[in-house]
């Protein structure tokens, strides 16, 4: 088989599917019969796989190439709630409030250094003349 046939057996169930999410079409048909278009991917991978490793030469080749596209029909769900919109969330039920649990009083650590003794700027000489 050559690179190219490779190449189409493992990109063509996700280009299928980049068609099913991008065409409104495609998109339609699949949402429709999501059942038999999932039931259809999942007998395609199944037949890809046999073809490939079990039957093989140039017969399994081309059934390989022609059911890779439809692997990528399996992955499709039917999603619930109607428009893909999330169901409001329940009210929460009458809980009573958080308690918070005693703590004891924070303490800062003493420390031993001894007090700074702050100089105006006046008296170090800082912007005066005497600098000069």
């Amino acid at each position: 088989m050559s690179a190219f046939g490779i190449a189409w057996i493992l990109a063509s169930p996700y280009l299928m599917g980049l068609g099913v999410a991008y065409s409104r079409l495609i998109n339609g048909l699949v949402a429709r019969f999501v059942v038999g278009a999932t039931a259809l991917g999942w007998a395609a991978l199944a037949a890809l796989a046999v073809s490939v490793i079990f039957v093989g030469g140039a017969t399994g080749h081309t059934i390989a190439l022609l059911v890779a596209p439809f692997g990528g029909l399996a992955f499709w769900v039917a999603k619930g709630g109607g428009g893909g919109s999330r169901p409001e969330p329940e009210p929460p039920q009458n809980k009573p409030p958080a308690r918070r649990l005693a703590q004891p009083a924070r303490k800062r650590p003493h420390t031993t250094a001894p007090g700074r003794v702050r100089v105006s700027a006046s008296r170090r000489g800082v912007g005066t003349s005497r600098n000069r």
